[in-house]
């Protein structure tokens, strides 16, 4: 799968963007949130390397995850992932590699999992003079792990960052209360990549699925419960049942045996393609993981939720994607309630759901790009630039044109001008006439002076003005002026 770094003197092959994390695990969730980081960076034009670090001393699943016929490389050799392998005794030599480094989302900050890693995920071995760029990185937990002790130094190295973002809003909690550090909220790249991306790679999966709908299970922590609970739906619901347990071959035969019953509905052979295929052609899930519930909500399922009050695997993360979608109703801590209750089997109307993650991927994805080309000076440790209403006011008439448009499309024109008697120029649009600054928001509104749009400065910091904007008369639309 990865290539080892070549000997001391030996030139290497220079990319625009290097990454960083566990993408090369046997989590399938963890493969296709990669697979989705990659892509947005590669959307953009960069070229992209794969980088892995194995520390000296890993535990047995990082010994799985190298076996050549495992589901990973597999899934990684099909791809064509272009990658380097480093090892503690060369960690350094990454810097070789890239002037722009993005360590990407999942626990990798959890400090349980950052520290097997030699903490490598927090950048050590990154040289000053490189850009570095943390895309929703997780804590998994709305705590965090990290001994106080050890804080203060990883929070100076999370001021070498340029810019930070974590997967779960409680994280921007974290990194303002714990390090000192200021960090946006995004979301996961796997739910901000097309649906039908995902989709695609389902067409090669080598399983049978057979004629009969079915309640697809994909259980990482198999109890008695969550199989009475599966077992009454699926009865409810007149389903067959297929089980997929958690991707690691270490304790594959464990985690089987604790499904008791529904042991002989787990399948066999699943890899990345299998994994998305049963998801895609499913008519329920039940699910008690992250990036099960990710992939309920991108392929459109009914699904539910089954957790337990003390999440070892942190609960956080679902609660976190919960209040963005607003499906808080599909979680129960009572897996034996889901055949009982009605919220459970009502269908879901994604309607308003894919408004909400179409605005939330078009600003994730947006503010991955702006960082990719962050002036390599500016520090996350900087504060975001805090503008009074003359000093916003100045910047809007200040500068010549404007370019106006969707988020993530095309602009409309790139001719806009803010006048100085409060009207709009450069735009033909019964929308934006006139414009004013008030709590330092830009404010546009129409011929009737009705308002249409509110506006924040999103990042002056990045080396130029960018506002996003609340479109009053539809909330799911989010414009860029820039």
């Amino acid at each position: 799968m990865a290539q080892t770094l070549g000997a001391m003197g030996e030139t290497l092959k220079k990319y625009d963007v290097a990454i960083l994390g566990v993408w090369y695990g046997l989590n399938y969730g963890s493969l296709l949130t990669y697979y989705a980081l990659r892509k947005q960076i590669e959307a953009t034009g960069k070229s992209v390397v794969m980088v892995q670090y194995l520390p000296d001393n890993k535990p047995a699943s990082m010994s799985d995850e190298q076996r050549p016929e495992a589901h990973n490389n597999q899934f990684i050799a099909k791809q064509g992932y272009e990658t380097h392998l480093l090892q503690s005794s060369n960690a350094r030599s990454v810097n070789e590699l890239a002037d722009t480094f993005v360590v990407g989302s999942d626990q990798v900050w959890n400090y349980h999992i950052a520290r097997l890693y030699d903490e490598f995920f927090y950048m050590s071995a990154i040289d000053a003079n490189k850009r570095k760029i943390a895309n929703a990185v997780s804590f998994g937990h709305a705590v965090d792990f990290a001994p106080a002790e050890e804080r203060p130094r990883i929070a100076n190295l999370m001021k070498r960052f340029n810019a930070i973002s974590v997967r779960e809003d409680s994280g921007v909690d974290l990194m303002r209360t714990e390090y000192g550090v200021p960090a946006e909220w995004h979301a996961d790249p796997l739910l901000t990549i097309d649906s039908e991306d995902i989709r695609a790679l389902g067409t090669d999966a080598k399983i049978e699925l057979g004629e009969k709908p079915y309640l697809l299970a994909y259980i990482l922590d198999p109890s008695e419960d969550k199989i009475n609970g599966i077992m009454g739906l699926a009865a409810k619901l007149g389903l067959e049942i297929k089980v997929v347990v958690d991707g690691f071959a270490h304790n594959r035969t464990a985690n089987i045996e604790r499904l008791g019953v529904l042991a002989e509905k787990a399948q066999d052979n699943v890899g990345v393609e299998e994994f998305v295929d049963l998801f895609a052609n499913s008519s329920y899930v039940v699910t008690d993981s992250f990036h099960g519930t990710v992939m309920s909500i991108k392929m459109e399922k009914d699904f539910a939720i089954v957790t337990t009050a003390k999440m070892h695997r942190g609960q956080t993360r679902i609660d976190s994607l919960l209040r963005l979608t607003g499906l808080f109703a599909r979680h129960t801590f009572d897996a034996n309630a889901i055949a009982g209750r009605r919220r459970f089997v009502t269908p879901i109307d994604y309607t308003q759901v894919n408004q909400l993650i179409s605005r939330t991927a078009a600003l994730s994805k947006l503010w991955l790009t702006t960082a990719l080309d962050i002036p390599i000076d500016v520090k996350i440790g900087i504060s975001p630039v805090k503008l009074d209403d003359g000093e916003l006011s100045d910047i809007m008439i200040g500068k010549k044109n404007w370019s106006f448009g969707l988020l993530g499309k095309p602009p409309y024109t790139e001719e806009v001008r803010f006048l100085a008697d409060g009207t709009i120029a450069g735009i033909q649009s019964k929308n934006e006439f006139y414009w004013e600054v008030r709590n330092s928001t830009l404010l546009l509104s129409n011929r009737q002076r009705e308002l249409t749009h509110s506006f924040s400065l999103k990042s002056l910091k990045f080396g130029k003005p960018v506002l996003h904007g609340d479109t009053v008369f539809d909330h799911s639309l989010v414009h860029v002026l820039s």
